[in-house]
């Protein structure tokens, strides 16, 4: 904290190994992204439901963790870096934010009639949905489903180093000539 301030010394193309970008390209898989994202949004969302159980509350701010838990876990699984994989965990996470405010609200009105969540869940109709939508779900937790979308989007991308970029950007003007 107190010591001398360094300069930054930027690495030179020589430092990183060479890249394949056929094999950059070929490690991308949105199969593993997918389920990846649906493994982060079961696990968390019985997380954030066990929570709400326990405690006796709802804490909203669990969907902004959630989307980086979907993000890392679509970085880790997808290893892609183009425009499909933000998609994928964005989607995700506002998805997931959402049914896990519908299970506890499920899990709310099961309480106050004095009926098991299951049966509550078995009898759900598409007004249900309507209902959930207009007087549970409400603007609040848009803006945190959204940012939670947005925390995944930022991040389900891979890093890549110098020369991965560059190779990538030589490939596709080459493929495109």
């Amino acid at each position: 904290m107190f010591g001398l301030k360094r300069k930054k010394r930027r690495r030179s193309l020589e430092e990183f190994p060479p890249a394949d970008p056929e094999a950059l390209l070929g490690s991308q898989s949105v199969r593993g992204a997918i389920v990846g994202a649906v493994l982060a949004v079961v696990v968390f969302n019985y997380a954030w439901i066990l929570s709400a159980d326990l405690f006796g509350k709802v804490f909203p701010w669990l969907s902004m963790l959630q989307g980086v838990f979907v993000g890392q876990m679509v970085r880790r699984m997808g290893h892609g870096f183009d425009w499909r994989f933000p998609l994928i965990a964005a989607t995700a996470a506002y998805a997931g934010s959402i049914s896990a405010n519908f299970i506890i609200a499920a899990m709310t009105t099961s309480a106050e009639l004095g009926v098991g969540t299951l049966e509550v869940l078995g009898n759900v109709t598409s007004m249900t949905f309507g209902i959930f939508f207009a007087e549970t779900f409400n603007v609040v937790d848009h803006i945190y489903a959204a940012t939670a979308a947005a925390i995944a989007a930022f991040f389900a991308r891979r890093n890549q180093n110098r020369r991965e970029v560059l190779e990538l950007r030589k490939y596709q003007e080459a493929r495109r000539a």
